[in-house]
């Protein structure tokens, strides 16, 4: 079944896709749409780091969105909670959650979208308990971004099992509520992904708990949603992207090099924040090689480089968008 968006009482929109409800909740209704230059962060555990991958999220938003300058940042980090434990390293559990912190000052988000859950669901964290967690993560990112996104876990269906335990499924839906009641109070959006399909092929991982490319296209329409709700343009660029805004003999070249630069620039980013042998370089063992630590920083030029090449291309669609609508 194609993708759908039906309108719902106040900012709420049920959203379909495969057939499956979701709802979305935008504070005000009418969506947020993207300004110029705006700084978009992907916080939060596997969902978010593994989204890196496949870049559906930036590609859907850079094509769908008339705002230019826009630049992206993936800080996902797998098996990470609120807390920034996945971030310690052999530090302090505290030392964890201030990187965490700092991680997102340094990108400077104008929009932040959060996804945590899943890491902290598997470890049967309490509601109470992860909801502290994560209004102190909330609480500590200041200057706060102009829009929050916060998204819910995704169900799992781990295999051998023919759904979800009672136990997590029920937490996971705590967690989802209690999100979604943190949104509200910060007046932002908030995007359930648990009726998102758990078990069709080509959507998860055979693990039951990680999106493929599938999935992460379903991601990212969700996201699309937020600030452009019920656009019937959003639904048509991830069906077939750029087939109806450029010609046909431009539009897989056009695609394709961005798809390939935005892969390219998440991976160079990687790399940037998440260097191999950081303990080497930034940690307890930097008196072994603390000076080559220097060589991340040169990471910089490369990633600007690349954001000009992406920012080159989206300017070549919005010329061919002109193009279209003076054409007679």
């Amino acid at each position: 079944m194609a993708d759908g968006v039906k309108g719902g009482e106040g900012g709420s929109f049920v959203l379909e896709w495969l057939g499956v409800p979701l709802m979305l909740v935008v504070m005000g209704g009418d969506g947020i749409p993207l300004q110029d230059h705006d700084r978009i962060v992907l916080l939060g555990d596997t969902l978010i780091e593994r989204e890196a991958r496949f870049g559906w999220t930036e590609k859907a938003l850079l094509l769908a969105t008339p705002a230019k300058g826009l630049t992206f940042r993936n800080l996902g980090w797998s098996g990470d909670t609120p807390a920034g434990l996945s971030r310690a390293y052999f530090d302090p559990p505290e030392v964890g959650f201030q990187r965490l912190v700092d991680q997102v000052k340094a990108c400077q988000p104008t929009v932040l979208i959060v996804g945590y859950g899943m890491a902290s669901a598997l470890d049967a964290i309490p509601v109470a308990t992860f909801m502290e967690e994560y209004r102190r993560l909330v609480q500590a990112i200041e200057p706060p971004p102009r829009v929050w996104v916060f998204l819910s876990p995704i169900q799992t269906n781990v295999p051998g099992r023919s759904k979800p335990s009672e136990n997590m499924q029920q937490r996971l839906q705590a967690y989802a509520q209690a999100i979604r009641q943190l949104a509200e109070e910060k007046k932002g959006a908030y995007v359930d992904l648990l009726p998102l399909p758990s078990s069709s092929e080509g959507f998860v991982e055979p693990n039951g708990i990680h999106l493929r490319d599938a999935g992460y296209r379903g991601f990212a329409q969700r996201l699309l949603d937020v600030f452009y709700p019920g656009s019937s343009v959003l639904q048509k660029t991830l069906a077939d992207p750029l087939a109806d805004r450029v010609p046909a003999d431009t539009a897989p070249s056009l695609v394709s090099r961005l798809d390939t630069l935005i892969r390219r620039k998440n991976e160079l980013y990687f790399e940037r924040y998440r260097p191999q042998n950081i303990t080497y370089l930034l940690g307890f063992r930097a008196y072994e090689q603390g000076q080559n630590a220097k060589e991340i920083e040169a990471l910089d030029p490369a990633i600007a480089k690349v954001e000009l090449d992406i920012n080159a291309i989206c300017s070549e669609i919005r010329e061919h968008d002109s193009q279209e609508k003076t054409s007679p």
